[in-house]
């Protein structure tokens, strides 16, 4: 038992550590792709701790998670393709943000996940458990210009209809920590 806490403990202080990465606005240094693979799993981890354990232990609290949602819907266009930069496909499943809206109470991540549904994202788990009716039809109107320091990328679009012209621009380093 001795073991199993302290590895806990060594684990959870580098996962600590590691969410940096969502500082300091919740963008992802190593593009899209990456974001929704961490991301997603990040916010099961957190789902289970607080389901079985009554807390996260302050991970949904660190600098940039509340906002790194936004980061997603931001990067993409209306027709749930996301703007390519790095190695990264055209979709990525964004269903967590499902569980980010309860978390944060945040109702604007709901409209998101429900227009990425919309528009042809399959439905998963996220959406079982945490999908807010209460929140779907709220009203929404992130930037249509945003800078994300953490990604060194801007995005830019006309509006946010089914037919907005879209563009970004990535002015950082055109690689991730893991290359």
């Amino acid at each position: 038992r001795d073991m199993t806490c302290e590895t806990l403990a060594e684990y959870f202080e580098t996962l600590y550590n590691s969410l940096s990465e969502y500082s300091p606005d919740g963008s992802y240094a190593e593009g899209p792709a990456y974001w929704a693979y961490a991301t997603s799993t990040f916010f099961m981890m957190c789902a289970c701790l607080n389901t079985s354990c009554g807390t996260d232990y302050g991970f949904m609290t660190t600098p940039g998670m509340s906002e790194t949602c936004y980061y997603a819907y931001l990067i993409g266009n209306s027709k749930n393709q996301i703007w390519t930069y790095h190695d990264c496909t055209a979709t990525i499943d964004i269903a967590c943000i499902s569980y980010a809206a309860v978390y944060y109470d945040n109702s604007d991540y709901t409209v998101f996940r429900k227009s990425s549904m919309e528009t042809g994202a399959n439905y998963s788990a996220f959406d079982i458990l945490f999908f807010r009716e209460d929140f779907e039809n709220a009203e929404t109107s992130p930037s249509r210009i945003r800078y994300m320091l953490g990604a060194d990328t801007v995005t830019m679009r006309s509006d946010f209809s089914q037919n907005a012209t879209f563009t970004g621009l990535h002015v950082g380093p055109n690689s991730g920590h893991h290359s």
